[in-house]
């Protein structure tokens, strides 16, 4: 390979690009495009031209992401165990120690024997008993499957894959616990984790102990759901994901401390390496920590042999490493997420902007001036937002201002959160770290609050603008192989200037339909479950529960997808053991403002104070929209009024509809769940939908009409109509 320049950044960059590739295409496409490859390598070296080394390291790459993804496909799980409601037993060693929410707990069990079988693949397994098993305890069950979520189908399956935990199962009978009597040394830091995010609550409100822990330690699991849609927003939920950040500031100021204090030059290298083993095991093996580690660790290795390690050649190992040992890392949206941003930062910001960028020491970090540091963040931003937009469907155009304001805020956090945890609990200094770590924990979350309300501070990304930001951020990768002189650097901030253009003329467009609304039918089978939700995805709906996980983790997709990370309202006119399983998900996953049952429905402590228990309705839930419905045993229906458009919906198949009012009997569309009632003429209204398990001809639908299970769920858009008038 003689005159390839950073060789591991080329090998390691074409490899994580090719097993995307490969993820995104089908075996025959792969396999021509392999073909393509080796001829054209081979014609270029009998031609002897230097583009033919470049080649062969793609060509290289290529061949390693299809084995390596060939010999991962060998691992043992049998995909019918994804099914809902199948019973299995579980055998397996605990990972870590459970999680707890308000009605359960969780802990993930690897190693595990699923019915007799041995998979490498780990299980989630949720129960509400007392016991509660630690880590590296071997656990046996009966259980009850749910569907994992897919996350907006394939695109977080190798996101899923990458994590390990592939199903998650519900306990049937309590779990039976064999205690380990030996621990290994990865209890003991486990244990001094829960320890020291245990101590949070007893010097901060639940809240703040909440986002401090997280922020030092990674552990997300006490967040409120309010507060994490407000990181969202502001595009700063990275600070809760233990990454480069982290770690570079405790390797910083490890290494500043002992630097001028020790007289063996290698000695303040060796206590960095120590450390980042001890931080990456202490944090859970996340894979951003993991990648900082690497990279951290070469530079101190380079230091101690007194060479120079090269950042973006650092990276390219790190990555190749990771991906030899976990392919399925190349679909995972942390590593990728992480990747791009330190691509950023050692590559495209000296390409951009001619300036070196920041040290990994702790100290200059933060005095890095403001301009240097604007442009970084606005550098990392543009690195993130394809695989952003392609996973989440969004991007937080607040995030480079938040960012530099929080980012400080919360390495000092960090700083004195961790001084706080390691004196003693009497000792007057404890106190006052905690103080100081609560009133920074609580201007950041202060100011994400603020951020994160403002109408404009998310941007729904479509699927045009994603494939324009791969398409410059790919031209930029291309660019980087090339010594660029001064005067050419004016090209790359043309390309960033458009890039920028077209991401404000997409955000002013998206204000044009903010006010249109989308409502989405899952394939739920005869059941009711309805989202709704506005061109911003700043107002929705959740109209019934019903289904099955499938079905509801889809809608809960589709929510997120448009960027409505918890329901404002939440409307179930009828509760069957579907629409309660349901509610219960939706309580502890994605909790809403405001909650309409029916008067059947008994209150829980996991229920909003916003309850409304009624089996008549007809308000106002948003300016644009209204919705009422009444229900009795014999009849259930209503009308929501969108954008001056009169959806009529049935939610009983059964319902009589010869007595009923007027409005009820004709308008734009006509949603039914089950079937179309026979007292209902279909022929006035314009379209009907039937949320049913049969197809249309076995219904013998009009032509009008639709079945979800023929189209795989169903969406439909409602835009503003001035001319209509308000509903």
């Amino acid at each position: 390979m003689t005159g390839i320049r950073r060789k591991s950044a080329a090998f390691g960059f074409s490899l994580l690009l090719s097993l995307i590739a490969l993820m995104l295409t089908d075996l025959k496409i792969a396999s021509i495009a392999a073909a393509l490859l080796i001829t054209a390598n081979a014609v270029l070296f009998f031609l002897r031209k230097q583009t033919a080394y470049y080649l062969l390291v793609v060509t290289t790459a290529f061949t390693s992401a299809a084995l390596l993804l060939t010999t991962a496909n060998t691992w043992k799980y049998d995909p019918s165990l994804r099914l809902p409601e199948k019973n299995i037993t579980v055998t397996g060693t605990v990972a870590d120690y459970p999680r707890r929410t308000e009605d359960s707990q969780s802990v993930v069990l690897k190693r595990c024997v699923i019915d007799g079988e041995e998979t490498k693949l780990s299980v989630r397994v949720y129960f509400s008993d007392g016991s509660a098993p630690l880590p590296e305890d071997t656990v046996s069950l009966t259980a009850t499957t749910l569907s994992l979520p897919s996350g907006l189908h394939s695109r977080f399956f190798y996101h899923t894959l990458s994590n390990g935990v592939w199903l998650n199962a519900y306990a049937r009978n309590g779990l039976q616990v064999q205690t380990k009597e030996k621990r290994s040394v990865l209890f003991a830091i486990q244990k001094l984790r829960k320890q020291v995010k245990d101590r949070f609550p007893d010097h901060m409100n639940d809240d703040l102990a909440a986002v401090s822990a997280a922020i030092l330690t990674g552990d997300q699991s006490d967040i409120p759901p309010e507060i994490r849609d407000d990181f969202r927003k502001s595009g700063i939920s990275h600070l809760f994901a233990v990454s480069g950040m982290h770690l570079s500031v405790w390797s910083g100021v490890i290494f500043y401390l002992l630097r001028k204090r020790s007289r063996i030059r290698v000695l303040p290298n060796l206590l960095v390496l120590c450390f980042i083993l001890f931080y990456t095991a202490f944090t859970g093996f996340s894979p951003s920590v993991i990648r900082a580690g690497i990279m951290l660790s070469l530079m101190c290795i380079a230091n101690m042999i007194r060479r120079h390690a090269d950042p973006l050649n650092s990276l390219g190992a790190a990555v190749a490493g990771m991906l030899l040992f976990n392919p399925w890392l190349a679909g995972n949206v942390s590593f990728l997420l992480s990747v791009s941003a330190t691509f950023a930062i050692v590559g495209l910001f000296p390409l951009l902007w001619n300036q070196e960028p920041p040290s990994d020491g702790a100290v200059k970090s933060m005095l890095f001036s403001k301009k240097e540091a604007v442009l970084l963040t606005v550098t990392v931003m543009f690195s993130t937002i394809p695989f952003a937009a392609y996973f989440f469907g969004y991007v937080a155009v607040l995030s480079p201002v938040t960012g530099l304001v929080c980012t400080p805020l919360a390495e000092m956090m960090m700083i004195f959160s961790a001084v706080g945890s390691l004196l003693p609990g009497g000792f007057f200094l404890t106190g006052w770290s905690y103080t100081i770590a609560a009133a920074l924990t609580n201007a950041i979350v202060r100011i994400t609050a603020f951020t994160g309300s403002l109408e404009f501070a998310i941007f729904p990304l479509r699927e045009n603008y994603i494939s324009v930001c791969f398409i410059v951020s790919a031209a930029l990768l291309l660019l980087l192989h090339f010594r660029l002189k001064a005067s050419r650097r004016a090209i790359l901030h043309t390309m960033l200037a458009l890039w920028a253009g077209a991401l404000l003329t997409g955000i002013i467009l998206t204000g044009t339909t903010a006010d249109d609304y989308t409502l989405y039918l899952p394939d739920a089978g005869n059941a009711t479950l309805i989202t709704v939700v506005s061109g911003t995805g700043s107002r929705s709906l959740v109209l019934g529960c019903g289904g099955d996980y499938a079905a509801f983790s889809d809608a809960k997709d589709f929510l997120q997808a448009k960027t409505a990370f918890s329901p404002d309202v939440v409307a179930i006119p009828r509760n069957g053991k579907p629409e309660n399983r349901n509610l219960r998900h939706l309580l502890r996953e994605m909790p809403p403002t405001n909650l309409i049952v029916s008067t059947e429905t008994e209150p829980t402590p996991q229920m909003p104070d916003q309850l409304y228990r009624t089996d008549r309705l007809d308000t106002d839930i948003f300016e644009e929209l209204r919705l009422s419905y009444e229900t009795t045993p014999e009849f259930c229906a209503g009308v929501m009024a969108i954008n001056g458009q009169k959806i009529v919906f049935c939610l009983y198949p059964a319902s009589d509809f010869s007595d009923a009012d007027e409005r009820y009997l004709t308008g734009d569309v006509l949603l039914c769940r089950g079937a179309i009632p026979p007292t209902l003429d279909a022929g006035r209204f314009t379209s009907v939908i039937v949320m049913t398990d049969k197809s249309g001809s076995a219904l013998r639908l009009p032509q009008n009409a639709v079945s979800t299970a023929d189209t795989g769920g169903y969406q439909l858009t409602v835009r503003r109509d001035p001319s209509r008038g308000k509903p």
